[in-house]
């Protein structure tokens, strides 16, 4: 996977665009775009996942991010898992693929757009979470960078941010 996202060094981070539509547990496309690019801009090396339900996606982030991404739709779900595996990061929404991510030990930013964390979230050890109420593009690239760069100074505590929190 890392010869085909140009043999890097540097962290791939798996970004998995899904998420229940239908229950509001989807995190706006264009929020996922721009953390794609943010993170391109830090000189991380992201990686687009979509999942069947987001199928009606692949034609806007091949538009919008022109190639510098890798968008992937991967329906197996042991090559999906592969792939997952090889990411030194992954992100999304609370979905299967997060659970599927932290039981395959990929340190995992999950985006809880509900407040029903305190029984779907994984563990700190394996996922930092953030709330809805700082499910801002900031926040969640802060929390990509201070996970893949290893920064585990706020780890299993909470770092609050006005009236908004995360669970780091």
């Amino acid at each position: 996977m890392r010869e085909q996202i140009g043999g890097t060094a540097l962290p791939v981070v798996g970004i998995f665009v899904g998420g229940r539509k239908s229950r509001g547990k989807r995190w706006a496309k264009e929020n996922f775009r721009q953390l794609a690019e943010r993170l391109l801009d830090a000189g991380a090396k992201p990686m687009i996942f979509v999942g069947p339900e987001e199928r009606d996606l692949l034609a806007y982030f091949r538009r919008e991010l022109k190639g510098r991404a890798p968008i992937v739709f991967e329906p197996d779900v042991r090559a999906f898992a592969s792939l997952i595996a090889n990411c030194d990061l992954f992100v999304a929404c609370d979905s299967g693929p997060v659970h599927l991510a932290c039981a395959l030990r990929v340190r995992t930013v999950v985006i809880f757009l509900h407040d029903d964390f305190d029984r779907w979230a994984p563990p700190a050890a394996l996922a930092r979470v953030i709330r809805r109420d700082d499910a801002s593009i900031d926040a969640v690239f802060e929390a990509c960078v201070r996970e893949y760069s290893g920064d585990e100074s706020t780890a299993g505590r909470e770092i609050h941010r006005g009236s908004a929190s995360v669970i780091a």
